[in-house]
């Protein structure tokens, strides 16, 4: 069944747990029309990017947030950002010849990196065992946040969804959790446990809630739309040429022409002629 990309925040009432639910299609679909990924590789990307979109629904800043993973396997480096908790882009980079029989992610870090507009930039890093991006995300919220969170993803390369559990902040000690309902995070994670993938990737928001939890009683909020939409700008790319100094620039255009510089994101190209730089660099000197 086809759906909107969004993220779905919701609340167990009268418990102290709160939930967040991924789904996107479209916006694997523009990341795929950018590279050409073997199928496995887009299947794991396709986890990294739920991952990274249900992580902007509980970082509360705006701005960016870069989920960054490398190791040892076949697949060295993945990464997914979402800026304005909306606006999402994501790339891989692996070995040439994939072996469908070896380990894709294996022993490795992730790094979560959180860039607000305003404020200081944080990094947090957990230890990536194998390709469980989702235990490596529960470990950062217990030993960064001390919050109980439990994480489930899906992907089959051209969908991906995911699912977030997670004891609301002043509810982090045993002894919060109990005061209302005794038995609430158990239950709920439990249930959790028995969502299946094609379910996370083919049921809407609010089929799937019934289908887990039909018995809770559950506030839903408005969802938040998501998209691939990428950051680079021209005028990014022309103040990094400035870094390079005039001497280099002027030498790189009379060699080739043009300065060159491609997005390895979403794969668009800016070209730099002499007259380009002219304006760069008499800008740069008022």
């Amino acid at each position: 069944m086809s759906q909107a990309d969004s993220n779905q925040r919701f609340l167990f009432e009268q418990t102290e747990v709160r939930g967040e639910l991924t789904q996107l299609g479209d916006t694997l679909a523009a990341i795929k029309e950018r590279h050409d990924y073997p199928a496995n590789v887009m299947q794991v990307l396709g986890e990294f990017v739920a991952a990274v979109s249900l992580l902007a629904a509980r970082v509360k800043v705006d701005g960016s947030i870069i989920l960054q993973a490398q190791g040892e396997g076949q697949i060295n480096m993945l990464m997914a950002e979402i800026v304005d908790h909306k606006n999402i882009r994501a790339i891989a980079r692996f070995e040439n010849d994939i072996d469908q029989s070896q380990p894709l992610l294996s022993k490795g870090r992730l790094a979560i990196t959180i860039e607000p507009y305003i404020g200081q930039r944080y990094q947090g890093i957990v230890e990536l065992q194998k390709d469980n991006v989702a235990g490596a995300l529960e470990d950062y919220f217990e030993r960064s946040e001390q919050l109980k969170t439990r994480i489930w993803l899906a992907s089959d390369g051209n969908r991906a969804g995911g699912l977030l559990l997670q004891a609301l902040p002043h509810a982090a000690e045993e002894s919060s959790l109990q005061r209302q309902d005794t038995d609430a995070w158990d239950r709920l994670v439990h249930l959790a446990d028995t969502v299946k993938q094609e379910e996370l990737l083919e049921l809407n928001s609010e089929e799937l809630l019934f289908r887990l939890y039909h018995e809770e009683q559950i506030k839903v909020y408005e969802p938040t739309d998501l998209q691939f939409n990428c950051s680079c700008s021209k005028a990014r790319v022309a103040r990094a040429i400035t870094q390079l100094g005039e001497t280099e620039a002027r030498e790189i255009v009379a060699e080739q022409g043009a300065i060159e510089a491609d997005c390895q994101f979403c794969r668009h190209v800016y070209r730099f002629n002499n007259d380009d730089l002219d304006e760069m660099f008499d800008s740069s000197r008022h």
